[in-house]
């Protein structure tokens, strides 16, 4: 008995570790639940961490749909380089800055293993492009910057005014993407996974900034970001199998050119033969 009572007492202490400092911390896991759900601004609070936590753990396979699709087809058709380098950049100085501000874990988690995962996906699109010496190149850039933004060499007001621009930086690394998708009425390489986890994480995400982080500039970007993630879901549902059929339909509009010159060339050559026999008569 002695040892349940030390191990429940162990737990509930971890239990209440985990919730935020809003909440109270009775002494049982009922009166612990209770006060989660009683009180609204424990339980948002709650809420947030939870949304948080559980987003830095999805993220580490969020984008591995995508690197998969790339790498079977050995070709990044379909998906915009430069929306992807500035995604990049946006996720760099956005992780320095939360990083810099002592902002929770549970707020910027995900963008560590979202940013790896975008350097694979850099790297495959360089290399199936035949540029793999650049994307070596650029990836080390990345991770260049990335330490010099993080360390005290970079003023943190640099990173400041750079988070007011988080909401053109999320529309520059999602528009030419969007267009390209309009323009081709096709989705190319871009993987329905991906695109709907990362729209439900851009909403999560909006919830979790506006109840931990006091900055309207980030939650902005946030906004702005779940709002270009949901198009790109759009886009894929209304699009979906569109490039192959498109495709297919390519294919078979050259089988008829071909087949009409065929009978034009054979149309042609008897015509001639039957000119030249009335000659001979």
């Amino acid at each position: 008995m002695g040892s349940n009572a030390t191990v429940a007492a162990l737990a509930l202490s971890k239990v209440h570790e985990l919730l935020p400092s809003v909440c109270e911390k009775p002494d049982t896991f009922l009166s612990t639940i209770q006060a989660v759900l009683l009180s609204s601004l424990c339980f948002k609070a709650s809420l947030s961490k939870g949304l948080g936590l559980g987003m830095v753990v999805f993220a580490t396979v969020i984008k591995i749909p995508q690197v998969l699709k790339v790498a079977r087809s050995k070709s990044a058709e379909g998906l915009s380089l430069a929306a992807m380098l500035v995604e990049q950049f946006g996720y760099v100085y956005n992780l320095a800055t939360h990083y810099r501000e002592s902002y929770p874990i549970t707020t910027y988690g995900d963008f560590i293993a979202i940013m790896l995962q975008n350097m694979a996906l850099l790297v495959l699109a360089f290399k199936f492009s035949k540029r793999t010496a650049q994307g070596v190149l650029v990836v080390s850039a990345f991770f260049a910057m990335l330490f010099f933004m993080c360390s005290e060499l970079c003023p943190i007001e640099w990173l400041r005014f750079l988070t007011t621009l988080n909401a053109l930086v999320s529309l520059g690394s999602r528009v030419p993407q969007i267009y390209a998708n309009f323009a081709a009425r096709s989705t190319g390489a871009l993987s329905v996974v991906t695109t709907a986890g990362m729209a439900i994480g851009s909403c999560a995400r909006v919830f979790t900034t506006y109840m931990d982080i006091p900055s309207r500039r980030i939650l902005l970007g946030y906004v702005t970001s779940a709002s270009c993630h949901l198009t790109l879901l759009t886009q894929i549902l209304m699009y979906g199998g569109s490039s192959s059929s498109t495709a297919s339909s390519g294919k078979k509009q050259e089988l008829k050119k071909k087949s009409a010159k065929e009978e034009e060339a054979d149309e042609g050559a008897a015509v001639v033969k039957s000119a030249e026999e009335k000659k001979k008569d």
